[in-house]
């Protein structure tokens, strides 16, 4: 059936309810007619008792002399007046508020709490209770403060026995002495090295050029300049052609001050000797060096290229050297000429000056053939020397070196042997 027109609560027509049809419902929406008809008797008031209900109840706003109900509920003891508590609301002697907050009674400021006086909070006056060990102690203390001070018996000052000056001494003279007297002691040991570092440099033809490396800084002078200074007699005497040079930038110095001992008028500079100096760059300035030839280099003295001077007369690159001779107190720097111009060529002999303690480093270098042979320390430099019957440098040093250890080995042994004894003599009351 239609809907009855709908009518507001003041008799006010409304507007017709569009039908299904008219709304813009989708189609799944859309059915048969539907009635909103609000007068239409509705069930669920039909079971509702509405006697007891104010008067006022049917009214919009209730009467103004009849106030809305409250519902009392009992109060705790310290919200209720008087006494201690407080009374609800605000106070009638506290601000008002401003702006936003007028009318407002007592309200709270806004700022920063930082801002406002923290009033440290009143402790309760307790008695402390005294710490029994703390007053002991502090007794204690004042006891010994005021009280004369004990001092301890001092021990009588016994002499100190001159054992270890005597000792320091005489180990001293123990080197000093077979240096200055020039006592030659003993015989070198017998190395196997020698034989072939030997015969490579005696087996050179005449003006045979040589390259000598001189990489090594002045804190090794004293140990390596021995064999060095050797075996550029040995060379001279062979009439070879010495190049020198460096890859470590005090190298070319050393080189210049050693021939300068050799030849202290500098006779045969430029004819047997020149120094190329420093070549920077480590592997690879050694590989520019065997790309670039020595042609070129210059004079570490003088600034002359090599190919103007007499010795470089044919020496244009490193095909033209016959031997290689490295003093070094590192294995990194022998084991850098090996890769470096070594692999390049196979067929140039490299013989070493090195201390002990690299010599074992380049042993597997020296096997395998890369390194012709070697001098490692300075029992290796002193037979060298007697083989050569050149002023035995090293001789002496070793010889100096030998009666030292002797005597510290034999100072240690009777230190002991005196110990045992008086250990010995208080164990068995003697």
């Amino acid at each position: 059936m239609p809907a009855a027109p709908l009518t507001s609560s003041q008799g006010e027509s409304l507007p017709p309810t569009p039908s299904p049809q008219d709304s813009p419902l989708p189609e799944w929406l859309r059915g048969e007619e539907y009635d909103l008809n609000p007068a239409e008797e509705l069930d669920w008031a039909a079971d509702i008792d509405f006697s007891n209900l104010p008067d006022w109840s049917g009214d919009d706003e209730p009467p103004a002399d009849k106030p809305a109900p409250t519902v009392a509920l009992p109060l705790p003891s310290w919200l209720t007046t008087g006494g201690d508590g407080f009374t609800a609301g605000p106070k009638p002697d506290e601000p008002e508020g401003t702006g936003l907050l007028s009318g407002v009674r007592g309200p709270i400021p806004v700022e920063p709490v930082s801002a406002l006086p923290h009033p440290s909070p009143r402790l309760p006056d307790v008695t402390p209770s005294p710490i029994t060990a703390s007053a002991d102690a502090a007794a204690l203390f004042a006891q010994i403060a005021a009280g004369p001070f004990p001092l301890a018996p001092v021990a009588p000052e016994t002499k100190r026995r001159p054992s270890l000056p005597l000792l320091d001494l005489a180990l001293l003279l123990a080197v000093i002495v077979p240096l200055a007297l020039r006592l030659e002691l003993f015989a070198p040991p017998a190395s196997s090295a020698v034989p072939a570092y030997l015969s490579m440099i005696e087996n050179l033809p005449p003006e045979s050029l040589v390259l000598v490396a001189f990489d090594y800084e002045s804190g090794l002078a004293d140990d390596l300049e021995p064999g060095v200074s050797a075996t550029l007699r040995h060379l001279n005497s062979r009439n070879a052609r010495i190049v020198a040079l460096s890859t470590v930038p005090q190298g070319a110095a050393l080189a210049q001050r050693l021939w300068r001992q050799l030849s202290p008028a500098g006779a045969g500079y430029g004819e047997h000797f020149v120094n190329l100096g420093y070549v920077p760059g480590g592997e690879v300035g050694l590989r520019a060096l065997f790309d670039q030839g020595l042609a070129e280099r210059r004079d570490f003295i003088e600034g002359v290229p090599l190919r103007d001077l007499a010795i470089g007369q044919g020496a244009s690159d490193l095909a033209s050297v016959n031997l290689i001779i490295i003093a070094s107190g590192e294995s990194r720097d022998v084991q850098r000429w090996v890769e470096q111009i070594g692999s390049q060529r196979p067929d140039l002999p490299f013989l070493v000056a090195t201390t002990a303690l690299a010599a074992p480093v380049l042993v597997p270098y020296q096997a395998s053939g890369q390194l012709h042979s070697m001098l490692g320390g300075i029992s290796a430099v002193a037979a060298y020397e007697q083989a050569l019957g050149a002023s035995p440098v090293a001789f002496r040093r070793l010889d100096a070196l030998t009666v030292a250890v002797a005597f510290f080995t034999l100072a240690v042994v009777l230190g002991n042997l005196a110990a045992l004894v008086g250990w010995l003599r208080k164990r068995l009351g003697i």
